[in-house]
């Protein structure tokens, strides 16, 4: 359970469950508000009425629980008109706090089932397993992994009703351009949906580590792999897919990249090359022994589906989607 706390320090809350987060200004408050979306806001009366009116403004949706010196039906009535969700006493919300995991106000969190639905999906009930973290880099600047990352978190998105995000992380961004050409609404928020996707722009890798936790699938757009940082994060994923291109005159630039890593562990990365040809992508899987190398088809709508495209995405991600979890509707190439 996440919380975020404004003017309050815990003093006897150690639960592993329970993920808190201490809010030192307005503007840190906001951001987290908005990014994690924690199940619980806590705040001390004094800073209330700024925080109430933040979250207000924001429409982010945050059950809010003011803490008060005393409590009375007078400052319920009054922080219930403002919008806040209960009021507790500053001698036992810790107390109150710890008892929510066990029964919270808005529902009680459940076991994972999965139920099928019509046209081979699957509803994923509440999130208990492990996010499955997906990470689409490239080896240059360009190579495809925005497109990438789009078609996988869009291909889950459609395939799975279940929480999918997707963290731009890369040095160009364009994420929070998506919703003006779906919609014609510019957008200034670090965090917004599109189709069933949670988007994240602007917000440093740390934060986004932080929000994976409330998704099943939690798909991040590195950009080109050509520091460090991002090469770590590509290989801390579950699934981590390499872009190149399929051109014969660019494999060299695949092959000094791989060379360049020859320590690192290779079998697991999923050397995706878009828009190659079956006799490119032949070529380049002979040239990398025990790497899996795959070739997506042009594919200029990522919001909508296409079977080509599907036949591949499931390749490439056949280790987390396989069994009980999905059903397939076409074969492997």
């Amino acid at each position: 359970m996440n919380v975020l706390l404004y003017g309050l320090n815990p003093t006897r809350l150690n639960s592993s469950s329970l993920k808190i987060r201490k809010c030192e200004s307005l503007d840190e408050l906001k951001e987290l508000t908005v990014v994690l979306s924690p199940d619980y806001l806590l705040v001390e009366e004094s800073m209330a009425s700024e925080a109430v009116s933040l979250i207000s403004a924001e429409d982010a949706f945050c059950p809010i629980i003011v803490v008060c010196t005393e409590d009375s039906a007078q400052k319920t009535r009054y922080w219930s008109s403002q919008g806040a969700t209960s009021v507790w006493t500053m001698l036992d919300w810790q107390d109150k706090l710890s008892e929510l995991q066990v029964s919270p106000i808005m529902g009680i969190a459940k076991e994972e089932v999965l139920i099928p639905i019509p046209n081979n999906r699957f509803v994923m009930n509440d999130v208990s397993e492990e996010t499955i973290v997906i990470a689409v880099g490239g080896i240059y600047e360009g190579a495809g992994s925005t497109h990438t990352a789009l078609l996988v978190a869009n291909f889950l998105a459609k395939n799975f009703k279940t929480k999918v995000a997707l963290w731009e992380g890369g040095t160009r961004p364009c994420f929070r351009y998506l919703e003006y050409i779906q919609r014609g609404e510019v957008n200034n928020k670090s965090r917004f949906e599109i189709n069933d996707v949670t988007y994240f722009s602007g917000i440093p890798s740390e934060l986004a580590e932080a929000a994976t936790e409330n998704f099943r699938f939690f798909v991040m757009d590195l950009g080109s792999l050509n520091s460090d940082a991002t090469f770590k994060l590509f290989n801390q994923a579950k699934v981590p897919i390499l872009c190149a291109s399929g051109a014969e005159w660019r494999m060299v630039e695949l092959l000094q990249f791989c060379q360049r890593h020859s320590t690192t562990r290779q079998d697991r990365w999923k050397i995706v090359l878009p828009l190659a040809s079956e006799s490119s992508r032949e070529e380049t899987a002979d040239c990398l022994k025990d790497r899996l190398v795959f070739s997506i088809p042009p594919h200029s709508d990522v919001y909508k589906t296409q079977q080509d495209s599907d036949q591949v995405l499931e390749g490439i991600l056949g280790s987390v989607i396989s069994g009980k979890k999905y059903k397939k509707k076409f074969g492997f190439f």
